[in-house]
């Protein structure tokens, strides 16, 4: 179904770029598995496009709609804009529909827009995350997704700091404790390069929400950050 749940407006983030494919044909599979393919895996779909990448690449915005009606019986493509490239694509069961826009695809951006809200996600998105949500100074963001809802928004950033993992954990415990979070719960994971952590909490009624999770890396820590606003 395409149905955006403000609940949960965080999808993942899409696979990384492969070397040899463009950026933008990997965003168009994770998309797709999100919104379009149920019950469909999303490497299945990133496969199909990888051996279709020179048509996706001559024209995206037929390829998304023609890919869209093949894979889910439910899906219906209402329009297609190609000078603006953007898809337009309507859920039979619920009757909702969704505007996807591809024309940024290759500069590695995406933006879905419904009646619900907007999604955008990608390399590229200037998208500004809420001031409550910590970001470690210096670190280079990698990768977002932002998602705002009639009463909820909310959002994934990634992020690459070249700090030790302890020091960055610690920060980030004086950052939620600083300002105002109940710490909810707090994981120890041991990963292949190193330790690693996720600490989950909330504030105002669990209103505020941050997911912080980190891994250590070959030269960096990895900070991945979810977070949730409801209005």
């Amino acid at each position: 179904m395409l149905e955006m749940n403000p609940q949960y407006p965080q999808p993942p983030m899409p696979p990384p770029a492969k070397k040899g494919t463009p950026v933008w044909v990997w965003i168009l599979a994770g998309v797709l598995g999100l919104f379009l393919l149920a019950g469909i895996a999303v490497v299945a779909t990133g496969v199909f496009l990888y051996k279709q990448a020179k048509d996706v690449a001559d024209n995206p915005t037929v390829a998304l709609a023609k890919l869209a009606a093949m894979s889910n019986p439910n899906v219906e493509v209402l329009g297609v804009d190609e000078a603006n490239g953007k898809v337009t694509i309507k859920d039979k069961e619920s009757g909702k529909t969704v505007t996807v826009s591809i024309d940024d695809l290759k500069q590695g951006k995406l933006e879905i827009t419904s009646d619900e809200g907007t999604v955008q996600m990608g390399a590229n998105v200037d998208g500004k995350a809420p001031d409550f949500v910590p970001i470690y100074p210096g670190a280079k963001q990698t990768n977002v997704m932002s998602s705002k809802m009639q009463d909820s928004e909310g959002g994934t950033l990634m992020l690459e700091v070249k700090e030790e993992f302890s020091k960055v954990k610690t920060w980030y415990e004086e950052q939620i404790n600083s300002g105002g979070f109940e710490t909810k719960s707090t994981t120890s994971v041991a990963g292949s390069e190193g330790p690693g952590a996720m600490m989950v909490a909330a504030k105002n009624d669990d209103k505020q929400t941050l997911h912080v999770m980190l891994n250590t890396e070959p030269e960096f820590t990895r900070v991945t950050i979810t977070y949730g606003l409801k209005k």
